[in-house]
This record gives C-alpha cells, sequence and structure tokens, in this order.
C-alpha cells in the first residue's frame, strides 16, 4: 500500500515536470452581470502567449480571444513564470457560461443573486 502511494506521487510529480501546467482562477461563485470587473487569471509555468480561448454557452462560442502577454513573472506574491489576465466584461447576460483554454474547462455563472 505504501509502495503504491509512493509510486503514485512520484509519477504526479513527474507528470507536473513534463507537462506544461497552468491554473485558471476565477469567481466560482459567479459575476454580476452589471459589474465591470469580470475576469479570469491564468497562472502558468509554461509561456502561453498566443493560445486561443473561448468563452462558450450551450456550445455556441459567446466570446474568444488569445493570450497577451504576461503581466508579471515569478516574484514574491506568485510562484509561477507567466500571469495573464483574461476580461470578459461584455458579457452582461445571465447563464452558465465555460471558460475553454486547450483541454481546461471552467464553469462561470453570471447572475443576479
Amino acid at each position: 500500500m505504501i509502495k503504491s502511494a509512493i509510486l503514485l506521487f512520484l509519477y504526479l510529480s513527474i507528470s507536473n515536470l513534463c507537462f506544461g501546467q497552468f491554473q485558471i482562477r476565477y469567481n466560482n461563485v459567479g459575476y454580476s452581470p452589471h459589474n465591470n470587473n469580470k475576469s479570469i487569471l491564468i497562472l502558468s509555468n509554461d509561456e502561453l502567449k498566443g493560445e486561443n480561448w473561448t468563452i462558450t454557452n450551450s456550445n455556441t462560442t459567446i466570446i474568444e480571444g488569445v493570450i497577451d502577454t504576461s503581466l508579471s513573472s515569478q516574484g514574491l506574491h506568485t510562484p509561477f513564470a507567466y500571469n495573464y489576465k483574461i476580461d470578459f466584461n461584455s458579457l452582461n447576460k445571465t447563464g452558465n457560461y465555460s471558460f475553454k483554454l486547450k483541454d481546461s474547462i471552467v464553469n462561470i455563472k453570471i447572475d443576479t443573486g
């Protein structure tokens, strides 16, 4: 049992080093349609500039864009080498949406309550 746990830990550690990883940070409670501060943060160990992203609703693309220049590099407040911000303030209609970057998808909600 312990040997299996150690092997799993090693596999996950090595796979994180071998394959690019990034984190998507967003407000998982949701956003107000009238909030002009709707954004998603992407924290990455690899440069993502030029990568396409989409926000969809029921498989229909609502907003799409391309990752721009990193806002900052690794420092005291972030362990990631690349940090990106994606604004979607133009999205004002209530509903459930999906944000997709590469193979990662997170669900975001626009709601009044």
